[in-house]
């Protein structure tokens, strides 16, 4: 923008005012004359609704004789003599207009004339009325312009008024931005270049050439940023011990692999969050509290079976002039326990991966090798590779999930769910299988039950433990009873059962009886741990009834 733009800009917005304000003025009056139109009109017929013979002139006279505005000429229907005419601006002035011609030829109508005697135009209505006599009624064009000639004038000075002022402002702010804009551009061309006379012009055209060669020195430097960051993150995720730091406002802003582990998290669910999200035991939360008063503090502390050693530090951010707060974990848990427990983790990973893993890598170098034959051959590889990929992505699923349980997080919105209906819609989406076993199902419902619970949670509870019933019957002889109250949610069945000193493993993830796995070798291990932490959250209660060959009954209460 420059000088020339500006008072293009100003002579735009003057001319928008003026046809605004003409657009104001002739709507002014048409109105006007509307108004002047309907007052004749009402005038007219009032006079004529009265006016019976010349006896009723003295009471016109005195009626509209003070009435300026309004010239009144009454006419015999048969005679061009004026009976009354009132308000001629000078009486003794006479002239011989055939005035019966033009009443006749205007009855019921406007019109504008000329007038003899008031030398003027002037806007007439005509009317008959019963006694045959012409009535006509005038008013002054002067007086119908002037209101908007008013307008008019007024709003043309103001116009040019408020136009100037805005004008000498829009140049006054034009200069006054452009110049501090120049101090800036002069401040940025520092950044980008050595030379002071490459960007001495004035115009936006340099300033945009001038944000477009920061642009790509701030993406230059942003790109090295970026690169030294990841350097920094790649570093301290192989870290052997967990950092977490936290801002002024204590929430996370750096969180790596080894922290996440511990709190069987990922980074978006805590990231930039405050330390709350972290679920760490309530004894974590104390200490971080203690840090507004001190700048050092040692914690030892129980995760999940583990010990592990907390530095939490309080230092100052000389960059921002702010507090941030770290935190060091390092895991202290006896070599022996470690290895135990890294066992057990690798046992319970590969019992439930060994099978669709080797299934996977066996067809996988049968294709490889070209050893299989036929399309059938082929297709039959790509059925199992695919049937078993689906297994691990089930099997990762419900870790997953079950993480998210334990961990509390993915809260998700509670709804009002019919369990009766979800109960109905499950045995539907397994009656091939129902079918296939030659299973009996009965549903039992004496009360309606409605549960206010999350879609999601409501649907992998009792999906789980039908399934667990429903894998575990004898073909054939197989039957369900599921029963429904108000309070309870009870689903025996005639299977396999459970030995009683197994009972209280059946809950912990990966632990599966040895005739468990005999009847249904394709099982994760992890449906009645994710059926535990689901009745954790909602604070239901189970109860568990078995005997071996015998059957189970599980009994949730509300």
């Amino acid at each position: 923008m420059n000088k020339k733009q500006v008072i293009i800009q100003a002579l735009i917005s003057l001319f928008i005012s003026l046809v605004v304000l003409i657009t104001c003025f002739v709507s002014n009056y048409f109105v006007s004359e509307n108004e002047a139109k309907t007052s004749l009109k009402t005038y007219a017929d009032n006079i004529s609704s009265i006016y019976k013979d010349e006896n009723n002139n003295e009471e016109l006279l005195l009626s509209f004789e003070n009435v300026l505005d309004l010239r009144i000429t009454i006419l015999k229907e048969d005679s061009n003599h004026v009976i009354l005419d009132i308000n001629n601006i000078d009486n003794s002035i006479t002239f011989e207009e055939n005035r019966l011609d033009e009443f006749k030829n205007n009855i019921d109508k406007f019109y504008y004339k000329s007038s003899l005697t008031l030398k003027s135009d002037v806007l007439y209505y005509v009317t008959e009325n019963n006694n045959g006599y012409l009535i006509r009624v005038g008013q002054l064009r002067s007086e119908i312009v002037d209101t908007s000639l008013y307008v008019l004038l007024i709003g043309s000075i103001l116009v040019i008024s408020i136009n100037t002022v805005y004008y000498v402002y829009l140049y006054k702010l034009y200069k006054k931005n452009f110049k501090m804009l120049k101090n800036e551009v002069n401040k940025l061309s520092d950044l980008v270049t050595t030379d002071p006379f490459l960007y001495e012009e004035d115009g936006f055209e340099v300033l945009s050439t001038l944000i477009d060669d920061t642009r790509k020195l701030i993406i230059s430097n942003l790109d090295a940023l970026t690169f030294e960051k990841e350097k920094i993150e790649y570093i301290i995720n192989v870290l052997e011990e967990g950092i977490i730091v936290l801002n002024s406002s204590k929430e996370v802003i750096l969180i790596n692999n080894f922290s996440l582990k511990i709190l069987e998290t990922k980074k978006e669910n805590v990231i930039n969050k405050s330390y709350k999200f972290m679920l760490f035991p309530p004894s974590f939360e104390e200490k971080i509290k203690e840090l507004d008063e001190k700048d050092h503090i040692d914690l030892v502390m129980k995760i999940n079976n583990r010990d592990y050693a907390f530095s939490f530090s309080k230092i100052k951010n000389e960059i921002e002039n702010n507090i941030i707060y770290t935190i060091l974990i390092n895991d202290i848990t006896f070599i022996n326990e470690t290895v135990e427990m890294k066992k057990e983790f690798f046992q319970n990973s590969s019992h439930e991966l060994k099978s669709p893993l080797t299934t996977i890598i066996a067809y996988s170098e049968l294709i490889n090798n070209d050893l299989l034959k036929s399309d059938e051959e082929y297709k039959d590889a790509n059925e199992r590779i695919l049937a078993s990929a689906k297994k691990m992505k089930e099997l990762i699923q419900n870790m997953l999930y079950l993480s998210s349980l334990e961990n509390n997080v993915h809260k998700k919105e509670k709804i009002d769910i019919s369990l009766s209906n979800l109960i109905n819609k499950i045995i539907d989406d397994n009656k091939f299988k129902i079918k296939d076993k030659n299973v009996k199902v009965n549903l039992n419902v004496k009360e309606e039950k409605v549960l206010n619970i999350e879609e999601n949670d409501a649907d992998i509870l009792f999906r789980n433990l039908f399934l667990n019933a429903l894998n575990y019957v004898y073909k054939d002889t197989g039957v369900i009873d599921i029963t429904i109250t108000n309070d309870k949610f009870i689903i025996k069945d005639n299977g396999i059962g459970i030995k009683k000193e197994d009972i209280p493993n059946i809950f912990t993830r990966f632990k599966r009886s040895d005739e468990a796995i005999k009847v249904n070798s394709e099982g994760t291990g992890l449906g009645l741990a994710i059926v535990k932490h689901v009745l954790i959250k909602y604070n239901y209660k189970i109860e568990v009834n078995s005997n071996l060959n015998e059957g189970s009954e599980f009994i949730i209460t509300f």
